[in-house]
């Protein structure tokens, strides 16, 4: 399924990933790749210092995933295919500006954990259902998706659910030109930029809070 979706795309890079400015200080300017990579490396850190138990997975490697349509992952001298659930656990309003594509949407709010076990375990192809599924979360930068990711581990201990976080979330997506659709399953650049603060890591460029004018 995945790999369908993303065949369209080469890995071309977006503007903001072109260039060399991806976080914006205070005024809106560009503070150059230097700082934004410093403040999106220091996010992520601080997200694996306040989730420890949480497993986390870096954006290329996520990429590269969607582009085979499995997950690989070492087991012991062996290298598993798993089949691959990427989870959005934003709000709707986020989830309609932009989304990976494929990705479903469990809100990270949401106690009804069992009912969020099925609906991942069902969200895969039925000769891959008794496999162990790699399941990647993420948010704008990570905290909401961890939070999620916490209480799926706690619902499925002893389940086939080998649950991870993406580092940097879709802010570190976007920023790097990755694929994206909105919920008209358009293509877009843009991603909501959650709030004013944590906005700054999102590219200026690639900033938009409505899905409405999404670019084909």
């Amino acid at each position: 399924m995945f790999s369908k979706l993303f065949s369209w795309w080469g890995g071309g890079k977006s503007e903001a990933a072109a260039g060399e400015s991806n976080v914006l200080d205070d005024e809106g300017s560009s503070t150059g790749t230097r700082e934004g990579s410093t403040a999106m490396r220091l996010t992520i850190s601080s997200f694996k210092k306040k989730f420890p138990t949480v497993k986390c997975v870096k954006t290329d490697v996520v990429q590269t995933w969607l582009q085979e349509g499995s997950a690989s992952t070492k087991v012991g001298d062996i290298i598993e295919k798993r089949p691959l659930v990427v989870v959005d656990s934003r709000p709707d309003s986020e989830y309609q500006v932009s989304h990976i594509p494929g990705a479903i949407r469990i809100d990270y709010t949401t106690d009804h954990m069992d009912d969020v076990v099925q609906q991942i375990k069902k969200s895969v192809d039925e000769e891959s259902k008794d496999l162990t599924k790699t399941v990647v979360l993420y948010c704008s930068l990570g905290y909401r998706s961890c939070v999620l990711a916490e209480k799926v581990m706690k619902a499925c201990q002893d389940s086939d659910l080998d649950v991870y976080n993406m580092e940097g979330g879709l802010f570190k997506w976007a920023n790097e030109g990755a694929p994206m659709e909105n919920g008209s399953g358009r293509l877009t650049k843009y991603a909501h930029p959650y709030n004013y603060v944590f906005g700054k890591l999102l590219h200026h460029s690639l900033r938009k809070e409505t899905p409405e004018n999404m670019e084909k």
